[in-house]
């Protein structure tokens, strides 16, 4: 469902299950392959950028967009 939700673009920050939803998909990785689930959770970045917040990650966005478009006006 999870999935679904981002491959549409919805927006997935404010999901209440997000953390649960994150630790579920590494459960579910763990039961199909525990190598996998090690290698996937040595690049693991989601409690980092969801930690720091949404207004957090919106600022690391636009300073990237800046960086690459100097041109480009910021929201």
């Amino acid at each position: 469902m999870l999935r679904n939700r981002v491959m549409h673009y919805e927006p997935i920050w404010s999901r209440p299950t997000i953390t649960t939803d994150h630790a579920d998909i590494l459960e579910a990785l763990r039961w199909i392959s525990i190598d996998m689930h090690d290698t996937i959770a040595m690049c693991d970045r989601f409690h980092l950028i969801h930690g720091g917040g949404r207004a957090d990650i919106e600022q690391r966005i636009q300073a990237e967009i800046q960086k690459r478009y100097p041109s480009t006006k910021t929201l």
